[in-house]
């Protein structure tokens, strides 16, 4: 175990970021796979995004 010094480690909250948020029309939700994988590219970095159906 070794101590960190105060203010060398950041909290793990202060540096979590938004997950996107995706709100697709229906035409682009009509099959909601081939949109998934239209989005993964953008999303892959976040770990997770959240898909609002229309």
């Amino acid at each position: 175990y070794r101590k960190h010094e105060k203010g060398s480690m950041k909290s793990g909250w202060a540096t979590m970021e938004e997950i996107p948020i995706l709100r697709p029309s229906p035409k682009e939700f009509h099959d909601p796979l081939i949109y998934i994988e239209s989005v993964r590219a953008q999303v892959e970095k976040y770990g997770m995004c959240r898909v609002i159906p229309p």
